[in-house]
C-alpha cells in the first residue's frame, strides 16, 4: 500500500461496505447502473422539479419500500444551516440550491437514510447510518455529485470585515468517495472513464490512484464480477480468505469473523499468526477475533504478550484485554500487563486497568502502578479512567483503603478524590 492515497484500514472499510451493500441490495442494481453525470448549467439554480425527478429514479434503482421525502425551499440568512431534514420533509435553502451538486448529494443522503431505516431490519448506530447514507449512491452510480461536495465554503462580507468559514459536509472523505469510485468503475471494466475529469482534485487523485492499481492487482474483498454464490460467513470462503496476502482482505475477513457470535477454533492457529502480520490493523483485528474464544493455547496467548510492546496503542490496548479475559482468576501478572498501567496512552491504562478488574492478581508492585496510574488520571481530571482504575485496585488488595492511604498521605486533596473514588467503586461491588 505504499504511494497510495489511502490505507488499509480504509480500503477495507470500503470495500467490506460495498460487499454488504451487494448482500443486502443485490448485485444487479450495481451491475446494471450507470454513472450519473452532473449536467446543470453552471450559475443556474436548481429547480425543486428537478429534484422530484432525481428522488424517483433514485428510488426506482433501490426498489423495495420507500415513501418519497416531501422537498421544498425557503429563503435562509447565510448563517442559517442550508438545509432542513424533520418527519420526513427535506427543506432547501436557496443557497444550497444554488450548489447543483451539493443539493442533490444531500438529497441522496437523506432518502438512502429512510431507505436503509425502512428496508432493513438492522440495530444502526448513527455512525453506521451516515456511513452507509453516503455510500449507498456511489454504489448505485451516483457518487460524483458526493465526492465534489465534501467541504462546505462560505463566504460573507459584513461591514467592513470579509467572513469566510469552511467545515466538513459528508460523512465519507473525499479520498473515501474516490475509492468508492474506483471500485465502481472496475467493477465496470472501465479503465480511464473520460467522467473522471469531471471529479474535483481532492477525488480524482485517489480515484486514478487507486483504480491503476486495481486494474493492475486486482486486489479488492469487493468482487462484482464473481459475487460469491455461497453465503456471506461460509467457513470455507473465510478459511481461504485468511490466506490471503492482502491486508485489507484480510481486515475485511476478520471483521466477518467477529460479526458471526460464534468462533470457530479452526481459525487459531491462523489467526495467532496474523498477529504478528506488519500491517497494525491487522495485528489488531486478529486480536479482537481471538478475543472472542472462551479458551486459547498457551502458544497463542504467548504470542499476544509480545504485542504489549507493539508501536500500535490499539494493539497494546487489546493484546491486554486478550490477556485479561484468558488468565486464572488470582493467577500473577505473569506477562506484564501492570506495566502498561504507566502507558502515555490513556486507551492502553483503561484497557490494562480493564483487564487486571478481570483476574485480579495478587502483586504488590502491580498495586503501587495502580495508585500511580490513578494519581495521574486525577490529575488530568479524567475520572473515567480513574474509576477503571479504582475498579481494578478494589479488586486486587484487601487493604486498598490503608494502602491508598499511605500512598496519598502528602495530597490531601488528590487523597479526599481517591477515596470518593473507591468508595463509590466499593459500593458498586
Amino acid at each position: 500500500m505504499k504511494n497510495l492515497p489511502i490505507n488499509n484500514l480504509e480500503k477495507a472499510w470500503v470495500e467490506s461496505s460495498m460487499v454488504w451493500l451487494a448482500a443486502h441490495v443485490g448485485i444487479n442494481p450495481f451491475n446494471q447502473a450507470d454513472i450519473i453525470l452532473p449536467n446543470q448549467p453552471a450559475g443556474r439554480p436548481l429547480r425543486m422539479e428537478i429534484l422530484q425527478d432525481i428522488q424517483f429514479v433514485f428510488g426506482e434503482q433501490l426498489g423495495g419500500v420507500y415513501q418519497p421525502l416531501k422537498l421544498s425551499h425557503r429563503a435562509n440568512p447565510a448563517t442559517d444551516p442550508t438545509f432542513l431534514y424533520r418527519d420526513g420533509t427535506l427543506v432547501f435553502s436557496d443557497r444550497l440550491l444554488g450548489n447543483d451538486q451539493d443539493a442533490i448529494a444531500t438529497l441522496l443522503h437523506h432518502v438512502s437514510h429512510e431507505w436503509l431505516q425502512k428496508n432493513l431490519t438492522i440495530q444502526w448506530s448513527v455512525e453506521e447510518l451516515d456511513w452507509f447514507s453516503d455510500l449507498l449512491p456511489v454504489y448505485l452510480g451516483w457518487g460524483i455529485f458526493g465526492a465534489n461536495t465534501t467541504v462546505f465554503s462560505h463566504s460573507e462580507r459584513i461591514g467592513e470585515l470579509d467572513n469566510w468559514r469552511i467545515a466538513s459536509h459528508r460523512v465519507l472523505t473525499s479520498r473515501l468517495f474516490g475509492y468508492g469510485l474506483a471500485l465502481f468503475a472496475w467493477g465496470h471494466g472501465e479503465e480511464s472513464p473520460r467522467w473522471q475529469q469531471m471529479l474535483r482534485p481532492d477525488a480524482k487523485m485517489p480515484f486514478r490512484k487507486m483504480l491503476t492499481y486495481l486494474d493492475k492487482t486486482g486486489d479488492s474483498y469487493f468482487q462484482p464480477t464473481n459475487f460469491p454464490l455461497w453465503p456471506a460467513g461460509n467457513h470455507h470462503q473465510l478459511r481461504q480468505q485468511l490466506e490471503s496476502t492482502s491486508p485489507s482482505i484480510l481486515i475485511a475477513t476478520l471483521w466477518e469473523i467477529q460479526s458471526r457470535g460464534t468462533f470457530e477454533y479452526d481459525f487459531v492457529d491462523r489467526l495467532t499468526t496474523l498477529m504478528q502480520h506488519g500491517d497494525p490493523h491487522v495485528r489488531l483485528e486478529s486480536l479482537n477475533s481471538l478475543v472472542l474464544a472462551k479458551t486459547l493455547p498457551d502458544r497463542t496467548v504467548e504470542k499476544a504478550a509480545r504485542l504489549l510492546t507493539d508501536s500500535s496503542d490499539q494493539v497494546r490496548a487489546s493484546a491486554a484485554m486478550l490477556i485479561g479475559k484468558t488468565q486464572p482468576v488470582h493467577a500473577d501478572d505473569s506477562h506484564g500487563i501492570g506495566h502498561l498501567l504507566l502507558d502515555t496512552c490513556e486507551a492502553v491504562v483503561m484497557a490494562s486497568a480493564a483487564a487486571i478488574a478481570m483476574f485480579a492478581p495478587p502483586d504488590d508492585y502491580l498495586v503501587r502502578n495502580l495508585l500511580k496510574a490513578m494519581r495521574r488520571a486525577l490529575v488530568n481530571c479524567n475520572y473515567e479512567l480513574a474509576a477503571s482504575i479504582g475498579r481494578a485496585f478494589y479488586t486486587t488488595n484487601r487493604d486498598a483503603d490503608e494502602k491508598l492511604e499511605q500512598f496519598f498521605e502528602h495530597d490531601p486533596d488528590l487523597k479526599q478524590q481517591a477515596r470518593v473514588m473507591m468508595r463509590r467503586e466499593t459500593d458498586a461491588g
